[in-house]
């Protein structure tokens, strides 16, 4: 389009993701900020990586830093999602005792409520646990791949305690080889039994003669289905992108 004062230009652009593309550049900076049509995901073996990210010393430091930085804020990112999860089923847990402490004719309703409220978002937890320490670990990878011949191999060496020579105390009180975030993972899946406990022991009670309540049955029905979502639907996609680009330019 054109006018006396403005023109404007759209250029669109597509690729093709192949080897020769990602030994180009610096490749995690193609894959991650190139939007881009057609794109195919392919494995690569350990010589590939090993050949596209250190054919250049720049390239790898360059890569290596990234894995650093994005690593870390994978993590700053894991407990700021734990807060949010813990804070929210902090105020279920209270919402049922004040619910249970009222003289409300509805309240096993509401409590069965909540409770369903609480079990999806436990099970939410649970898989925003696994996929971010997924992504965590992969930088993890890339760390160890890249920081031999920039930094030595700082990160992969771990120093342990040696238990002979500390003694029952020592073993007691002194450090141990735990991971955080799977201690936080088996935490929220305990939380998640929690609940459907709950749920299991508000629900109101029936047999083969009496109705069940439809409201409690879509609920409980309802928070299974949306549960199981998460664990089927939620995953990343491992295709390629399919989405253009455009870059405008404006002149006077």
């Amino acid at each position: 389009m054109h006018s006396d004062l403005h023109h404007q230009k759209v250029i669109s652009y597509s690729a093709v993701g192949n080897s020769r593309l990602l030994t180009s550049s610096c490749p995690i900076f193609f894959i991650f900020c190139c939007f881009a049509s057609g794109i195919e995901i392919m494995e690569i073996s350990n010589d590939e990586y090993m050949a596209t990210f250190k054919s250049n010393r720049d390239m790898q430091k360059m890569a290596l830093q990234m894995a650093l930085e994005t690593r870390k804020f994978e993590i700053d990112l894991y407990w700021r999602r734990a807060i949010y999860f813990w804070t929210f089923i902090g105020a279920a847990f209270a919402g049922i005792v004040a619910i249970q402490a009222s003289e409300a004719e509805a309240k096993d309703s509401f409590t069965v409520l909540v409770s369903c409220l609480g079990f999806v978002f436990s099970c939410a937890w649970v898989c925003v646990n696994k996929g971010s320490k997924f992504w965590q670990e992969n930088w993890e990878k890339h760390v160890d791949l890249l920081e031999d011949e920039i930094s030595g191999p700082i990160y992969k060496v771990v120093f342990s305690l040696d238990r002979k020579s500390v003694g029952i105390v020592g073993m007691l009180t002194g450090s141990s080889a735990i991971s955080v975030s799977k201690v936080n993972q088996m935490l929220s899946i305990y939380m998640s039994i929690i609940w459907a406990a709950l749920v299991v022991h508000f629900f109101p009670s029936f047999d083969c003669v009496s109705e069940i309540s439809r409201f409690h049955a879509f609920l409980v029905v309802g928070s299974i289905l949306t549960a199981f979502s998460f664990f089927k639907l939620g995953k990343a996609s491992q295709s390629g992108f399919s989405r253009g680009a455009v870059k405008r330019s404006t002149i006077v």
